[in-house]
This record gives structure tokens, sequence and C-alpha cells, in this order.
């Protein structure tokens, strides 16, 4: 999906205007997952993360928990019905 590919291409630049991520809906597999904890890693901008409804899996979950872990900009982040 281009969107998603655009999203995390602006997480990993670490986008100062990126300050929320709304993926709610889309299916992610945990290919993008590990990239978008690679990202959040670094990141110093992102604040609110949805990823509601995303198909994660457990491993998914655990690869988030490292980047939770770590990130320090992350305030809030809701991850419902998956």
């Amino acid at each position: 999906n281009r969107y998603l590919r655009k999203l995390l291409a602006n997480i990993a630049r670490d986008n100062p205007k990126t300050k929320g991520v709304v993926l709610n809906g889309f299916t992610i597999g945990n290919e993008h997952i590990a990239q978008l904890t690679m990202s959040l890693v670094s990141n110093t901008h992102i604040e609110i993360l949805y990823l509601n409804d995303c198909g994660i899996t457990s491993k998914g979950a655990h690869l988030l928990a490292y980047a939770l872990d770590k990130n320090r900009s992350l305030d809030h982040v809701w991850l419902n019905d998956n």
C-alpha cells in the first residue's frame, strides 16, 4: 500500500511534522511492523500511534513492545481489536 509506505518513510526520517500516526483498519504484516518498530526506536516526534484493528500478531506485539521500551516521545498508543 502506497500510503503505508509513505507513512513509514516519514517515521523513519523522523519528520517533525509527523506527530500522530493513524493506521486503524490497515492489515499490517510482520514485515511492516518490523519496519515500524525500527523507525519508532529512533523517532523523536511521534506522540500518538493508532493501530486499532490491524491484525497484529503476537510476534508483531513483541516487536512493538521493544519499540515502546526504547521510544521516549510516544505518549499514547491504541492497539484495540488485534
